[in-house]
């Protein structure tokens, strides 16, 4: 602070005084979530996901203590330890990292699906506030399966016996040189455990059918196998 004569006007002294005051102007944080990845890159109904995500601070204030909270939005699931994900300090222009899993229900339909989240975070007094987000999951259209078993009763100490199944394309792609393999244990022995499919279009079916030895001593009841289809996917 300082005062200074400025002269006079009618007799009267005039003065100047300058007080230096301050202005506080305060930062102000922007958060936003970018996905970086996922793993697997393309993702299919059924599939477990790894999503990775960047919280990039684009504001000028630092903030703390940061909390994401991941809410499921069907049929895109979360696992449990993705629902509160810790990220610590964003600094201006910074960014923090996260990994969110997500389990894809195996009935999801092609197409995109957000992801609901909650960005809570505190500020430089320590103030928690809170913002809301979310992230896209894209599910792309794939070839899905149903078999189902086709008079399968076979008596023991048979051999060479034709067991069969139909499998249907339940979903919305072709599904190309599809190959079953028959795997089973006791009390079957796979004869022909593979068979082939040229072409299985989205909702047509078709006849599988395995060959097997059923060992002479199996009592009656039902006995698990495994049905393993590999495929190509066409439009």
């Amino acid at each position: 602070r300082y005062s200074d004569a400025t002269g006079t006007k009618g007799g009267f002294a005039r003065f100047k005084q300058v007080e230096p005051l301050t202005i506080e102007v305060r930062g102000r944080p922007e958060l936003k979530v970018v996905v970086k990845s996922s793993e697997p890159r393309k993702i299919r109904a059924g599939d477990l996901v790894e999503i990775k995500i960047s919280v990039v601070n684009l504001g000028s204030e630092e903030v703390r203590n940061v909390l994401l909270y991941a809410k499921p939005s069907p049929p895109v699931d979360l696992m449990w330890q993705s629902e509160v994900l810790y990220i610590d300090e964003i600094p201006p222009q910074g960014k923090g990292s996260a990994a969110i899993t997500v389990d894809v229900s195996d009935k999801a339909k092609a197409g995109r699906y957000s992801l609901p989240l909650t960005l809570s975070y505190e500020d430089k007094d320590a103030k928690r506030l809170e913002i809301e987000s979310a992230v896209s999951v894209t599910i792309e259209e794939s070839a899905d399966f149903e078999i189902t078993p086709l008079r399968n009763e076979v008596e023991s100490d048979a051999r060479d016996k034709r067991v069969t199944f139909e499998v249907a394309n339940t979903g919305s792609r072709d599904a190309e040189e599809l190959k079953a393999i028959l795997k089973a244990s006791y009390p079957f022995t796979p004869t022909g455990n593979e068979y082939f499919v040229s072409l299985l279009k989205p909702g047509d079916n078709a006849e599988l059918a395995f060959h097997a030895d059923i060992d002479d001593d199996a009592s009656t009841q039902r006995y698990p196998v495994d049905v393993i289809l590999q495929w190509k996917e066409g439009g």
